[in-house]
């Protein structure tokens, strides 16, 4: 095998490698941004009687993470 080819090739595995990774990052993301959706939603669903502070931190986590989710859609088709 020529020289060259086992460099392109070695190139080339360590491109889909980091492409692999970046997928994988942006999924670990958008996994972690619903989950944290999904926790707050059901901590206000279970229990309606919380104050109105934490009703308002729970809320607040599901508009802070849906915006983080907003802002990684452009990301996922990169």
């Amino acid at each position: 095998m020529p020289r060259d080819n086992i460099a392109q090739d070695l190139t080339n595995f360590s491109v889909t490698d980091e492409k692999e990774a970046n997928v994988l990052d942006k999924e670990i993301a958008f996994r972690t941004s619903l989950a944290a959706i999904r926790s707050a939603a059901e901590l206000l669903r279970d229990f309606p009687t919380i104050s109105e502070e934490d009703r308002e931190r729970f809320v607040n986590i599901v508009l802070t993470e849906e915006q983080r989710l907003e802002k990684m859609i452009p990301a996922l088709s990169a």
